[in-house]
């Protein structure tokens, strides 16, 4: 797993009782919000078994 530098935004999503620190980095002229993408990526992860 790679480690998020200083200046990598990072935030804190809540999904049941896991919490998930997520670092990311994004198309500023993407069409979902950052959200958006994490909720349909851990969902994802949770429906494959990948978690």
């Amino acid at each position: 797993m790679n480690q998020a530098s200083d200046e990598t935004p990072r935030t804190a999503i809540r999904l049941g009782k896991t919490t998930y620190l997520v670092g990311m980095h994004f198309k500023e002229d993407g069409k979902e919000t950052m959200n958006d993408k994490m909720i349909r990526m851990i969902r994802e992860d949770v429906q494959s078994g990948n978690f």
